[in-house]
């Protein structure tokens, strides 16, 4: 697991979001226990925390102990052990298509920056306007072309 130095506010808000958001009950809360022991964590590396979490759950799929509300309950009753896994399985791929997706637009955004980075090292190339009638550029030096001075 990748630890960085500091995660930014976007970062860290984004990663609060996902902890919100995760359906599971037991996985919310140990997420949240992980998050508190590892707070430099990145969203990416608490996704991919997740989604490796998910895939031991998966190969084990020994039956959790978690509170269960009375609508899940219901839903749970519809479903059967293999749909289950079908389903999570489903959410994992998702979850590496986002991935995908995600390390594309970050390699995007680097290389975005990198090219502005470069336009503001480079010095602007305005060339300046002739003096009316004489075709000589004004706050030029006539013999070394510098600014600011003439000879």
């Amino acid at each position: 697991m990748k630890k960085q130095p500091k995660t930014s506010d976007s970062d860290s808000a984004l990663r609060d979001h996902f902890l919100e958001n995760v359906r599971d009950s037991l996985l919310r809360k140990e997420l949240r226990k992980f998050v508190r022991d590892h707070p430099t964590l990145s969203f990416l590396d608490v996704r991919e925390e997740t989604i490796r979490w998910a895939e031991e759950d998966e190969k084990t799929s020994a039956p959790r102990s978690r509170v269960v509300s009375s609508q899940e309950t219901a839903s749970s009753e519809q479903l059967s052990s293999p749909s289950l896994a079908l389903t999570m399985a489903e959410i994992v791929k998702t979850l590496q298509g986002q991935q995908k997706a995600i390390d594309s637009l970050a390699s995007t955004i680097t290389k975005m920056n990198s090219q502005q980075d470069s336009e503001r090292q480079r010095p602007p190339t305005h060339p300046q306007p002739p003096l009316p009638g004489t075709g000589m550029t004004a706050n030029k030096c006539f013999r070394c072309g510098t600014a600011n001075h003439f000879a």
